[in-house]
């Protein structure tokens, strides 16, 4: 079949390709090389042997995120200010978290929502993993273990140290008598606050048992001196 020559539209020189259509491009080739652009800079200090680290990790973040929620995170990031001001507010939140626990938490995401993760979901899937990593249980296990522990408190057998001091930290009584959505979201700030201190390298022991003290043993009074008390209660007692 003979090629046959289209027409070139009025106003465009023939090999020329229209304005819309190499604006297009242009704007699309520009959106994919900055999806990876590393010299975003945080809102906050990070240490220097750190931030090329992380940076690299938030931006691996943002291409799993791109290629597996396509249309909502062209929604969510439509440009490259939005799209900056998102990796942004990431390494500020997320300064002090290990670059490859963000990605790790990233991937689970990724596994088991089918929606474009927020920031509150990240940090649920950062918690499971830095319990994972210390061999911590989960938030509400521990809650649920320390509202269920017996007497006395300091020798019931703690499947971490933590449990104790989180439970502890929201007070006994606090615990047993008001109901769970009053007291997990107390716990819970105090267990997370803990696992990052253990995360960071901090020792924290378990409870010492208490110890009943004895009271020493009194030396029984000789007739002389249980007289000088006999005569001194009765005199306070004018008789």
């Amino acid at each position: 079949m003979p090629k046959r020559n289209l027409p070139t539209p009025a106003g465009l020189n023939k090999g020329e390709a229209p304005t819309g259509v190499t604006a297009y491009a242009d704007d699309r080739s520009r959106n994919q090389k900055n999806l990876e652009l590393k010299d975003v800079e945080p809102n906050t200090e990070i240490p220097p042997e750190l931030k090329e680290a992380l940076i690299n990790s938030i931006n691996q973040v943002f291409a799993l995120f791109r290629l597996n929620y396509h249309n909502q995170f062209s929604k969510a990031y439509p440009d490259l200010d939005t799209l900056n001001q998102g990796k942004r507010l990431w390494l500020t939140l997320f300064a002090d978290i290990p670059p490859k626990r963000i990605l790790h938490a990233a991937q689970q995401a990724i596994k088991t929502s089918e929606y474009l993760p927020t920031l509150a979901n990240i940090h649920q899937y950062l918690q499971k993993s830095l319990n994972e990593t210390l061999g911590c249980p989960s938030a509400h296990s521990a809650y649920i273990e320390a509202c269920r522990a017996t007497e006395p408190k300091s020798e019931f057998k703690w499947r971490h140290p933590i449990v104790y001091w989180a439970g502890k930290a929201t007070g006994w009584y606090l615990l047993a008598s008001e109901p769970e959505t009053v007291t997990f979201p107390i716990f819970e700030s105090h267990y997370q606050l803990l696992c990052e201190r253990i995360d960071r390298g901090e020792n924290i022991d378990a409870p010492l048992p208490k110890r009943l003290s004895q009271a020493p043993k009194e030396r029984p009074l000789d007739s002389k001196e249980q007289q000088k008390h006999l005569s001194a209660l009765r005199g306070r007692l004018n008789l």
